[in-house]
């Protein structure tokens, strides 16, 4: 479980400066956090 939010740290970067700081959110961050994912997904299995 450690390690699964620690490879999401990202995610959760992109996430609180999108919602707290009102940054923008592009569609080339939805993109990565897609394959953020499949990465977690990959090496957890």
């Amino acid at each position: 479980m450690r390690r699964t939010i620690s490879f999401a740290a990202p995610l959760f970067g992109i996430l609180f400066g999108t919602l707290l700081l009102n940054e923008p959110l592009s569609i080339n961050f939805v993109i990565g956090g897609g394959v953020i994912l499949v990465g977690i997904i990959l090496v957890t299995r």
